[in-house]
């Protein structure tokens, strides 16, 4: 796929002039798609020539299972202090795994190189389905790091959520840890139509021992047409 993607809040990242390659299905279950972002793609950067992303996605699903895996490497060409990003492998609701473009980012010197790898995987029990995920996004030693576990519960037409995570992140000021957890619900008005609820919380700390803490909800209606 070659393209010039616009900017919406299903695709966070715009990747201009993206070329995907989805390789034929070898084995039973096994999916392996290559990405390659030439300099200029990233609108987070202005659409300037900054940043040449090359990429790989690996998705195994049979029965209950389902693993995903990801990684990118990104280089930065001429602009110091960008924002670099790449594709990420998501856990949703049902269960199963997709890859999109990842909003996740750290700032990437002039001619530098960030690396990015996610990992995750979802098992239906029947009562419920579990799921983990992990992701490493780097730059010259620095970064951020993060795990999450979550598992969802389905109750007639109503699904139960909750999710729990931690991390680390290293900048020049030092470590700052990361926790959060996530918890909600979503309803099935329809076979297209979902009513949902989430909250979240979550705290970071700083090398200092100074904490933020930040609580969000969303309360809504999505609908698939």
């Amino acid at each position: 796929m070659l393209g010039n993607e616009g900017n919406s809040g299903d695709n966070p990242l715009r990747q201009d002039y993206a070329i995907q390659y989805d390789l034929p299905t070898l084995v039973p279950g096994v999916k392996i798609g290559l990405t390659k972002v030439l300099a200029g793609a990233n609108s987070a950067n202005g659409g300037s020539k900054t940043a040449d992303d090359t990429g790989f996605a690996i998705q195994y699903a049979s029965g209950p299972l389902n693993v995903g895996y990801t990684s990118d490497s990104i280089k930065a060409q001429s602009i110091a202090g960008i924002k670099s990003a790449g594709q990420s492998s998501v856990l949703n609701a049902n269960g199963t795994i997709t890859t999109t473009a990842a909003v996740q980012g750290v700032d990437a010197a002039a001619n530098s190189t960030t690396k990015l790898t996610t990992f995750a995987a979802g098992y239906d029990l029947g009562m419920a389905k579990i799921t983990y995920h992990d992701g490493k996004i780097m730059n010259n030693g620095r970064g951020v790091k993060s795990n999450m576990t979550g598992i969802a519960v389905p109750m007639g037409a109503a699904t139960l959520m909750y999710t729990s995570g931690t991390g680390k992140a290293n900048t020049a000021g030092g470590d700052t840890k990361l926790k959060g957890s996530q918890y909600g619900a979503n309803y099935a008005l329809s076979k297209r139509t979902v009513a949902y609820f989430h909250a979240n919380n979550s705290t970071s700390t700083t090398a200092a021992n100074v904490a933020t803490k930040v609580n969000g909800y969303g309360l809504g209606i999505h609908h698939s047409f």
